[in-house]
């Protein structure tokens, strides 16, 4: 990524900057968002550091440059200013009703939105419990939407108003055109990136939405390089070859950054590889001990991993710092759902929907929480409103399937992990719940196939290969089919190979073993291979298995009657697990 004087730059233009450049206009971005009361995105340009040389865009960016009408209005802007400071958004939209400048405009009608989401919000912590929400909306919308539309000077900023007031309302292609004409004009803010990201809740699978984000944005920056990322990791997309030039860029832009620090950890988080992830965070959280943005990721990681100890340290740490952050909430609901008391953890839970009720991660664990109280009524309406706040997260369906699977209700518990599969098709616990379904619904074919794409994930390999096995076996019949019994051996002989394979780790030693050397060696047997049944009955180390014994009796009965006939010919015969024959000889 080092560029040299004269380099060409991504988006066509000759012009190449130094790294004072840049950070020159990452300093001029957090002075505009600031003025422009847009704090958050002006957070993000302040922890980015920067290392080595970057590519000028040909545009000039300078978003920050005032018109007659905005130096005209200055005073009366700083006045509504330090009102929206102490949030009294209406008196800033009443103190700038007359005014005509783009910032001024701005500022008087992102007061309005905010006001009008205050008082919904207002509204929804009059309820008693989260369940008890109201279908409420932002009543100020549609006067912003027609009050941007009436011929104003829309700079920037106005557009990604006009973005989040579309998104607000359904409009998401509008919204979508209107966000990506707002960071084409201006790159820096972030929060125009992120409400960008939004408008793809993966439902729409006609296109790869990372290649949409870079037709949409066309000219190349760093800030869509961030977004590409982001949204793939919202998407919950794996971190393969398609990204690799975005990492390239960040990474070697901001080698130190905790912001790509953290959207390292959370990509690896997104598909499920949480010791990578929680390495990620672990050193976010060294490196910054007070930061509580984004420690709740953090904290889920420690919950999965069982780290019962340093989940504990992270919940009195956070909530020390800042007791009234949702974050701090659903860390401390972590640290008590990890010592199975529940319903503190469903409390703080629901603390934390107070202060933000569309977070997503709260109302997923509520409805786990409630899954472990065996209170599927209220399982089921938690996780139903998860996937009305966010359908591309793919837990609540999931969720959902486990709620009616605990209910019987098979039916419909597979159309809920075909939901979550259709969102995330790569998680093997989905597909391997969906194998068990048609499993018990006798869909044997189904459920075969479900199961063996289970078993490209991680320790699932095991009860995969059962099932498999089973749905196999229970299809025998008398008399009984040549190629069905040959597939229901086999199918038992790749569950005991996997079983020697994991000797000694936590998925090994599983009931079912036994079972399956029963009916293996029992079926030898039938067919007069004792040396293949004497193989395969070893795994039966229980000395008081009746079955085996005996069948140990009847082998060394065979065994010595073969002796007897043909002394000097008898040898045992090696065994070849891959031969449709025989099967190798194995030594638990």
């Amino acid at each position: 990524m080092a560029a040299t004087a004269g380099a060409t730059s991504h988006c066509g233009g000759p012009e190449a900057f130094t790294i004072s450049q840049l950070r020159d206009d990452l300093r001029a971005a957090v002075n505009c968002l600031n003025d422009r009361c847009l704090f958050l995105s002006a957070k993000c340009p302040e922890q980015r550091q920067t290392s080595n040389d970057f590519q000028r865009p040909s545009r000039d960016y300078d978003a920050a440059q005032l018109d007659e009408d905005d130096i005209a209005e200055s005073d009366l802007y700083a006045l509504a200013r330090c009102y929206f400071q102490n949030r009294e958004y209406a008196r800033v939209a009443k103190k700038l009703e007359d005014v005509k400048g783009p910032r001024a405009t701005f500022l008087k009608l992102y007061a309005s939105y905010l006001k009008g989401e205050k008082e919904k919000e207002e509204k929804y912590m009059g309820q008693e419990t989260p369940l008890e929400e109201g279908q409420w909306f932002n009543k100020e919308l549609q006067d912003i939407e027609t009050q941007l539309g009436e011929g104003h000077r829309e700079d920037a900023f106005c557009l990604y108003l006009r973005g989040i007031v579309n998104t607000a309302l359904k409009r998401t292609a509008r919204a979508r055109d209107f966000l990506s004409e707002s960071v084409k004009r201006y790159p820096w803010n972030w929060s125009a990136w992120e409400a960008l990201v939004s408008t793809y809740d993966g439902k729409d699978v006609r296109k790869d939405p990372l290649n949409e984000i870079r037709e949409h944005v066309p000219e190349h920056s760093v800030m869509r390089d961030f977004c590409v990322i982001h949204l793939a990791n919202e998407l919950a997309l794996s971190p393969g070859d398609a990204l690799d030039a975005e990492w390239k860029s960040v990474e070697a832009l901001f080698p130190d950054s905790s912001t790509v620090n953290f959207m390292k950890g959370m990509s690896y988080y997104c598909v499920r590889d949480f010791d990578k992830a929680m390495g990620h965070f672990q050193k976010l959280h060294k490196r910054d001990p007070f930061r509580v943005d984004h420690m709740d990721i953090y904290s889920n990681t420690l919950y999965i991993r069982q780290r019962d100890v340093e989940l504990a340290e992270l919940a009195h740490q956070i909530f020390d710092i800042d007791r009234y952050r949702y974050e701090s909430c659903l860390i401390v609901g972590n640290y008590y759902s990890i010592r199975r008391e529940h319903d503190f953890a469903i409390m703080f839970f629901q603390r934390a929907l107070k202060l933000n009720r569309n977070y997503i991660e709260a109302w997923t664990l509520i409805g786990h929480e409630y899954l472990e109280l065996q209170n599927l009524a209220a399982a089921v309406a938690v996780y139903r409103k998860a996937t009305v706040i966010k359908p591309s997260d793919y837990r609540a369906w999931y969720g959902l399937g486990c709620a009616y699977r605990m209910m019987s209700m098979h039916d419909m518990a597979i159309t809920y992990f075909q939901k979550a599969l259709a969102v995330q098709p790569n998680d093997y616990r989905m597909w391997f719940n969906l194998g068990q379904l048609y499993h018990e619904l006798k869909h044997y074919s189904m459920a075969v196939a479900s199961l063996e794409r289970a078993m490209v994930g991680d320790k699932s390999d095991l009860l995969a290969l059962w099932e498999i096995a089973r749905c196999y076996y229970e299809q025998l019949e008398e008399p009984m089919d040549e190629k069905l019994e040959h597939e229901t051996r086999k199918r038992f002989l790749d569950y005991l190979k996997f079983q020697e394979k994991y000797e000694g780790t936590d998925v090994s030693n599983q009931p079912n073993q036994e079972e399956a050397a029963l009916w293996v060696a029992k079926a030898a047997l039938k067919r007069g291979k004792s040396d293949e049944a004497l193989s395969v009955i070893q795994f039966i180390t229980r000395h008081d298995c009746d079955e085996a014994n005996e069948i140990r009796k009847e082998i060394w009965n065979l065994q010595s009657n073969e002796r007897a006939r043909n002394p000097s010919g008898f040898m045992r015969r090696a065994v070849n697990i891959d031969d449709d024959d025989s099967m190798e000889a194995f030594t638990p």
